[in-house]
């Protein structure tokens, strides 16, 4: 008996033809492509048929459908091997299934947004390894890209000797690509969200002010104190180190109730000590905190406050730090010669 031949209907012809166009070089990872009507005028379609052939290329993972916004394209472009094989690399000593909360969210994150472009990525935790022996296992996996999730320095040094095309994530520097929380305008909107409620002298408490993030933090709450007209105090700013120094300075700036009535912690790990600290002396100050990605802090917090009011904080998706470090990966291999860049993820300040 003949084999009978369906001849394809017009909505897959024109899926060809948008596939063909995807796997060309018109576009590139993260476009997004022009609305149904345009798309429909240019394959002289209706926007019935084209609708079907977008939702074909969804369901074959070449495009994702965004609310309000149209279609972004997920899949690589021919030129690119479809299994090449990418790492991420994470500064801790104990082993990636051993994680934090927020540790695990961001490793799924960046499996999720690799998976969808067509990548295998592993995770490789520092352990007691040292960079050059970890640049050597990736060597010997032959990965493509590596997104580096590690503050320690010496390993982008190592990639790049390696020839590696990298990114980081959580950290910044003025040599390397990197993906990173908004610090500065995420500072901002919790001082200004104190000098909202009517704080007048707000302090200020966090760490790591050799670094570019730490010193953009305090830069963002400066600028907030300057725009509202209120003077900056050295004494108001904590972040000498140990933590329990902090401790100390707050505990000695709190026994005078005008010295100060808000305070900001960019270092949100301090927040039960804080906490406990204003509950057991009976000091009220309104608090705003950097919740950052992890939502086991926000968690501590409630129930430390339990019926009081959750102090405001600012946070960010990781599902958009890790997607981003993804698309900024992709244009590195494609092309290592591209300027270095830096990519901002926005901050959201919730106050309930």
């Amino acid at each position: 008996m003949p084999k009978i031949i369906r001849s394809k209907s017009l909505a897959e012809k024109t899926a060809d033809k948008l596939r063909a166009q995807l796997e060309g070089n018109n576009v590139s990872l993260g476009d997004i492509l022009c609305s149904e009507r345009e798309l429909a005028l240019q394959y002289k379609v209706s926007r019935k048929t084209i609708r079907s052939s977008l939702s074909m290329l969804v369901q074959e993972g070449f495009v994702v459908s965004l609310d309000r916004k149209g279609y972004q394209v997920k899949k690589p472009t021919v030129g690119t091997d479809k299994s090449q094989l990418i790492a991420y690399v994470l500064g801790t000593e104990t082993r990636h299934w051993e994680m934090d909360a927020y540790s695990h969210e961001a490793w799924s994150q960046v499996q999720k947004s690799a998976l969808s472009m067509g990548k295998n990525v592993f995770a490789l935790a520092k352990e007691d390894m040292s960079a050059s022996q970890i640049c050597e296992r990736l060597l010997q996996h032959q990965v493509k890209g590596v997104i580096v999730n590690a503050d320690d320095p010496e390993i982008p040094l190592e990639l790049n000797k390696a020839g590696i095309p990298l990114v980081m994530i959580d950290t910044a520097s003025p040599k390397l690509e990197s993906v990173n929380q908004d610090n500065f305008n995420g500072a901002y909107q919790l001082t200004n969200h104190l000098v909202e409620n009517g704080c007048k002298n707000i302090a200020w408490m966090g760490r790591h002010l050799e670094l570019i993030q730490g010193q953009e933090r305090l830069g963002g709450y400066l600028s907030a104190l300057h725009i509202a007209g209120l003077k900056s105090n050295k004494t108001h700013i904590i972040s000498s180190v140990p933590d329990k120094t902090k401790l100390e300075s707050l505990k000695k700036l709190s026994k005078d109730s005008k010295a100060i009535d808000g305070l900001v912690i960019m270092w949100p790990q301090l927040i039960e000590e804080v906490v406990d600290y204003l509950s057991e002396n009976k000091i009220h100050l309104e608090l705003a905190v950097w919740w950052g990605g992890n939502p086991e802090i926000k968690d501590i917090c409630k129930k430390k406050f339990k019926k009081q009011k959750v102090p405001a904080g600012v946070h960010w998706n990781v599902c958009d730090l890790a997607e981003s470090a993804i698309l900024k990966l992709d244009e590195r291999i494609r092309n290592p010669e591209k300027p270095i860049g830096r990519t901002m993820v926005s901050m959201h300040l919730t106050t309930k």
